[in-house]
């Protein structure tokens, strides 16, 4: 049962994260890397990179309004950079 409800889960999440990488050009969607929301109303989108990050976050209310037909409780976005290191 609880794998049923994590496979749900992640069904949603891809389903998210699609609709929202169908408002950006190819390429910066590919940048994107996750998105998830907070209990506060707060959509948060992972990017892995600065300078694709400022792209998206050019149109982070294009896609909060997008997110917001489908989770009206949305209040905000927020791009957040997860960028690799090396070790």
């Amino acid at each position: 049962m609880i794998l049923n409800y994590l496979y749900q889960i992640k069904i949603l999440e891809n389903m998210e994260e699609q609709m929202l990488r169908n408002v950006l050009n190819k390429e910066a969607a590919k940048h994107l890397i996750s998105a998830n929301i907070r209990r506060n109303g707060e959509l948060v989108l992972l990017c892995n990179s600065s300078a694709w990050g400022s792209k998206i976050r050019f149109d982070q209310e294009k896609l909060l309004k997008i997110a917001q037909t489908k989770w009206k409780f949305l209040t905000s976005c927020r791009v957040k950079i997860i960028e690799k290191t090396s070790y």
